[in-house]
């Protein structure tokens, strides 16, 4: 029986080539865009997964910032019955480690990413060891876990155990166990160190600082996931009670549950996803696989005259309605398992290409093992059934004699529902358009958008131990090339996360940002001093007790005079006798989705972690390697490392520029499945109006004129889907552009160019058809039928 269906079904397929092609096209591209987005949602929402205590984990934020001093991680845990644990993070990039491996030979690896953390960070965090053991790895201070990858770089088969390892600054860590390569976790760990090593090189003080040093990421585990609330306001109240408000400077502690941490938009160091983009995906490839439907429902439909014949001899002769609904519905979930395993195939071709521009790291694994595979078929099946339903029991419902007494089956209710398919479908292509021209604009308004400093031209490189006992001799070598313009020392540069301090000015407290600088850092930077004066390097007293501030500052703090009569004291140094020498127009050092904060610079070697260079454009990548060999023989154990000021600000807006490439993409496919329908559709009920268009030739009727006539229908139903379009578009847009403090506007041309876009995209895609309809002989029109 089922090998009767079979056969009958791929006959029809074959005879009915054009809608199969047209069918298995749409639907398998549909398909393949919805299991290379499934992958990648699927790799989003599994960062920090691994935690089987997820629930109970938080991440404690201030003034949208991770970054904590290394008091609150001990005050918690001591004073707060529901927080069970709590663990801090010092993170560090590009450190340096010496492994003596002989005496003739000297391993020099640099460690990526590695952080110091309290010894309880295991007990918190379910890290898989390879060797040692989670309660005793980092008990002691100088003791170090290292992650496989990195344990044989230093150790190759060697059990690595008991190793000691050196780092640039003196410090020897044994290593006391290795680790599984940490994947999908919101922070990048190469290596942990134990905290307990930094209060014995820098102090017991480094251990418990509240004013100073607020750079520790830290998180508590709390003994059940319902406390949330009461406990941050219980933490807050502490705090207010244990400290002044001007000392405390407006603090608000939060906590961010563990599982939203890496969709968060808290400035911190580690990947971040954006729940925003991941649902336009999922949305996006809904719509597809809707486009990819209308378009088989709509071609069956339209072939309707052609299967309602064959659908009535078989009544006649005895076929029963469940045996032709079955043979219509299986014609239809076998075109979608065939799309199903040619979306699979287009997947894998076109995910190498995804990887290395719009997504990183996705591989195609998950979605063959169990229970996604079962789910992708199921949802194939799914879709199959869907898609056949209608005209299986549309096709079937006819009374069979109708067919042979000439009864008009046309009917208008199957025209009504193709041309509300039809414009469903150019709605979402319509909408997909405008939100591309939007997003693409936006992305134009972000690069170019005057941002209060230069940044062209101009490269950063960290800071380690080697350059920094040299900083005045690497600064005089880079100088004496003639391409090199300047160069600045200083403890972050625009587009990174600058540190905060609390910062009290005439008596109102507030936890401002700050930048320690170098003289040369304005100019380099062409940041405009509005008032006062710069930092000067013949005057030592500039050093730690001078300010400069941003307009934004001003404003902040009330000062009508900020140049003279400001009070200021600075909580970190606890050093009331410091004074604002200068003031700088507002700039950009963060990303336009955010306003412009009060910052502060201030002037001290000791937080100096970065180097600007600023080149000449003509001469950029030359000069670079001249300033590789300076690098060189100052640091021969480090890898030059460098970023492009440019590429380093353009990274904040990732996940736009992710977003567009995407839109690009979705945009172009949903058209072209829609464009394929519209062609499969035209093709039909234009073969209908054969005879029509014979009578008109043969009554004078122009090959214009006609075309003209059989594009208006068409075209009427793309202008009605761009007037229901430009609402919807405009009103996600405008929510997705309040995102940005600074934005682009939405304006008519957006529309305009989308509308005009989408109609001519439709009229070439039928006009080839109309041509040839139009041109045919009327004689041979008027034999039709």
């Amino acid at each position: 029986m089922i090998k009767h269906f079979l056969k009958i079904v791929l006959r029809n397929l074959h005879k009915n080539r054009l809608e199969t092609i047209i069918n298995l096209i749409g639907i398998s591209t549909s398909f393949c865009v919805a299991i290379i987005i499934f992958t990648f949602v699927n790799k989003e929402y599994s960062f920090d997964k691994f935690n089987e205590k997820i629930d109970r984990i938080y991440m404690l934020e201030e003034g949208n910032s991770a970054s904590m001093c290394s008091a609150i991680g001990i005050d918690l845990s001591n004073n707060f019955p529901e927080v069970q644990k709590s663990v801090r993070f010092n993170l560090s990039a590009n450190t340096l480690f010496f492994y003596e491996r002989s005496q003739t030979s000297l391993n020099n690896i640099v460690i990526p990413k590695m952080s110091w953390a309290d010894s309880v960070v295991f007990d918190i965090f379910d890290f898989e060891f390879v060797y040692g053991s989670p309660q005793t790895a980092l008990k002691r201070p100088f003791t170090i876990v290292l992650t496989e990858a990195i344990a044989k770089r230093f150790f190759k088969s060697e059990d690595p155990i008991g190793k000691m390892i050196t780092n640039e600054y003196g410090g020897t860590y044994e290593v006391t166990a290795v680790i599984k390569n940490i994947e999908n976790f919101h922070l990048e760990l190469d290596a942990i160190a134990s905290f307990s090593s930094l209060a014995v090189k820098y102090g017991p003080t480094f251990n418990y600082q509240f004013q100073d040093g607020w750079q520790f990421p830290t998180y508590i585990l709390t003994i059940n996931n319902e406390l949330r609330e009461n406990l941050v306001a219980k933490i807050n109240a502490y705090y207010y009670e244990k400290y002044t408000e001007e000392e405390l400077g407006g603090m608000n502690l939060k906590l961010i549950p563990l599982k939203d941490v890496y969709f968060s938009e808290i400035s911190r160091d580690g990947p971040n996803g954006s729940k925003t983009y991941v649902f336009i995906l999922i949305t996006i490839a809904v719509f597809i696989l809707v486009i990819a439907t209308i378009n088989f429902v709509n071609l069956s439909t339209a072939k309707f005259q052609q299967r309602i014949k064959q659908i009535g001899i078989k009544k006649i002769v005895g076929a029963t309605r469940v045996s032709l609904m079955t043979e219509l519905l299986l014609e239809s979930v076998i075109i979608s398992f065939i799309s199903l395993h040619i979306g699979f195939i287009l997947a894998e071709v076109i995910l190498n290409q995804l990887n290395s521009s719009i997504i990183s790291n996705i591989q195609m694994n998950i979605v063959y093992q169990f229970p996604y595979f079962v789910l992708f078929v199921g949802f194939s099946f799914f879709m199959g059934v869907l898609a056949g339903i209608y005209p299986a029991v549309y096709f079937t419902s006819i009374n069979p004699l109708a067919v042979f007494k000439k009864i008009s089956l046309k009917g208008k209710k199957g025209l009504y529902l193709r041309r509300v398919l039809i414009i469903f479908q150019f709605v979402i292509s319509i909408v997909l358009i405008i939100s591309t021209i939007t997003i693409n604009k936006q992305n134009n308004f972000l690069l170019n958008k005057e941002l209060g400093f230069q940044k062209a031209s101009i490269i950063h490189l960290e800071m380690n131990a080697q350059l920094y006992r040299n900083l005045e001799a690497f600064k005089t070598k880079v100088r004496q090339h003639l391409n090199v313009l300047n160069t600045s020392y200083s403890c972050r540069v625009p587009g990174t996360n600058f540190w905060s301090w609390n910062v009290s000015i005439n008596d109102v407290s507030f936890y401002t940002k700050v930048n320690s600088i170098d003289p040369d850092f304005i100019d380099l930077y062409e940041i405009e001093l509005l008032e006062g004066r710069n930092f000067d390097w013949e005057i030592q007293s500039d050093k730690k007790s001078k300010y400069i501030m941003n307009e934004a500052a001003v404003k902040h703090f009330g000062l009508e005079r900020p140049i003279s009569g400001a009070k200021l004291k600075d909580f970190s140094i606890y050093d009331k006798n410091v004074e604002i020498i200068g003031v700088v127009k507002d700039f950009h050092f963060k990303s336009l989705h955010h306003i412009v904060e009060p910052l502060l610079f201030y002037w001290s070697k000791n937080a100096f972690n970065t180097i600007s260079i600023k080149i000449q454009s003509e001469h950029f990548y030359q000069t670079i390697e001249l300033i590789e060999e300076d690098y060189k023989s100052i640091c021969p154990n480090h890898p030059f490392t460098y970023r492009i000021l440019n590429e380093t600000y353009d990274e904040l807006y990732q996940n736009e520029n992710k977003l567009l490439e995407s839109f690009e993409y979705l945009a172009l496919l949903s058209i072209l499945i829609a464009c394929l329908g519209l062609f499969g559709l035209a093709s039909f009920l234009l073969e209908q109006k054969t005879k029509e268009i014979g009578i008109r030739k043969v009554n004078g009727a122009s090959t214009f004129s006609i075309i003209i006539l059989l594009l208006k229908d068409f075209v009427k139903w793309i202008l009605v889907a761009f007037v229901i379009a430009c609402p919807i578009a405009y009103y996600f847009m405008d929510k997705w552009l309040e995102n940005f403090a600074f934005h682009t506007e939405l304006n008519l041309i957006i529309f305009l160019i989308a509308g005009i876009l989408a109609t001519a995209i439709g009229i070439l895609t039928i006009s080839f058809q109309a041509f040839i309809v139009a041109n045919k002989n009327p004689i041979e029109s008027l034999k039709y039928e």
